[in-house]
């Protein structure tokens, strides 16, 4: 009697511990959700210190879509403003940009690119307007990340937000690309993005752009203080249970 009433006892723990496991197992993929549930969605990330990601196309932009107007840049006009595009893409390729938040400097920048981005693209076409089919960084950004159709007529250093995220200084003007133009690879054209009616042309290279650099990649994300939070609330969860197992 005695040895039934022991394994009884013993089922009867067994079977807490289960449940206790279960219960476990369940508040951390509880946690885990909530923690990744404000980032499954998402398209742009604010990564601190003017640094934008882009979770889709896989690159991180300048926050400022008009950085090169605060330094001095060779080759643009006398605000740095414009470029022609050896200027602009020199300016992009040789830029230094110090990360004050990571204490890193980044030098890996290029002027955005015209390609495929799910959807058919026909790089001979000198003009083509994109509003159905954004398939070129700059496009996406344009289109799909800010929800932009066409610029407002003369709205210069105009900062754009989507939810937490704000694109400072859009111009309305012509932003160059890093693409050449397929019909004269060898000519001197380049695509360009004209944010005033939200379509992709080509220009001579001595025509004069605006410039936006971007990299491929991310940067190191900095956690959210709610996400420090629930982190910290999980660590307690578990090591509360670790304590309640080795008691038991």
């Amino acid at each position: 009697m005695a040895q039934h009433d022991n394994l009884g006892s013993f089922n009867m723990h067994s079977c807490t511990l289960k449940v206790n496991s279960i219960y476990r197992a369940t508040l951390l993929a509880a946690f885990l959700t909530v923690s990744l549930s404000n980032v499954a969605h998402a398209t742009l990330f604010d990564r601190g210190s003017g640094l934008i990601y882009d979770d889709v196309l896989n690159v991180t932009w300048l926050q400022d879509a008009n950085y090169a107007n605060t330094i001095e840049v060779d080759g643009g006009n006398v605000n740095g403003a414009f470029f022609q595009w050896q200027y602009a893409n020199s300016w992009a390729s040789n830029l230094v940009y110090h990360d004050s938040v990571r204490n890193v400097d980044y030098s890996d920048w290029r002027l955005p690119t015209v390609a495929p981005t799910g959807a058919d693209y026909n790089g001979s076409n000198y003009w083509q307007s994109l509003d159905s089919s954004p398939k070129n960084e700059m496009a996406y950004m344009y289109f799909v990340n800010l929800g932009l159709n066409s610029f407002p007529g003369g709205a210069d250093q105009t900062d754009i937000t989507v939810g937490s995220v704000t694109i400072k200084n859009l111009q309305a003007g012509t932003y160059w690309s890093g693409t050449h133009w397929d019909v004269q690879p060898d000519d001197g054209y380049h695509f360009t993005f004209i944010t005033s009616f939200g379509a992709t042309s080509a220009h001579d290279d001595y025509f004069t752009s605006y410039a936006w650099a971007v990299r491929d990649g991310d940067v190191s994300p900095i956690p959210e203080p709610q996400t420090y939070a629930m982190m910290l609330a999980g660590l307690g969860l578990l090591g509360f249970s670790a304590r309640h197992r080795s008691v038991n």
